[in-house]
């Protein structure tokens, strides 16, 4: 997605949107890309997990998501960098997870995302 925003929409930095709007409509495009995904998802209730952690789940994959689309837009970073920082985003809510937080931590490490999106959006140069 990164790739197609470099070489075809380059031009979108320059359109009124917000930030929260281009954040929002990101957003809304992993969910229709997911949306296959969450329904097949819906099989696991009451085997996997129960119906109250659904939308945990919804939020969390959509949260990580978009946290590895703004990892993108860091500068200077290598395919190798790049690697490590998933493994140790992964790893950390791994074991955040195992202590049940909650809707609160999907919600937060979106909350996470956005404040990088934030602040790396428009210093990022297509190299």
């Amino acid at each position: 997605m990164r790739r197609f925003e470099e070489k075809y929409v380059e031009f979108s930095k320059n359109l009124p949107l917000t930030l929260i709007g281009r954040f929002l409509r990101m957003t809304a495009l992993y969910v229709c890309l997911l949306l296959p995904e969450f329904i097949l998802l819906l099989k696991g209730i009451n085997t996997q997990f129960s119906l109250v952690e659904y939308p945990q789940l919804l939020l969390m994959v959509i949260a990580l998501l978009c946290m590895f689309y703004v990892l993108l837009l860091l500068e200077e970073t290598n395919m190798e960098q790049l690697i490590k920082i998933v493994f140790g985003i992964i790893a950390v809510c791994f074991f955040i997870i195992l202590y049940d937080p909650g809707i609160i931590f999907p919600c937060a490490v979106l909350v996470l995302a956005f404040a990088l999106y934030h602040a790396y959006y428009y210093h990022y140069e297509k190299r």
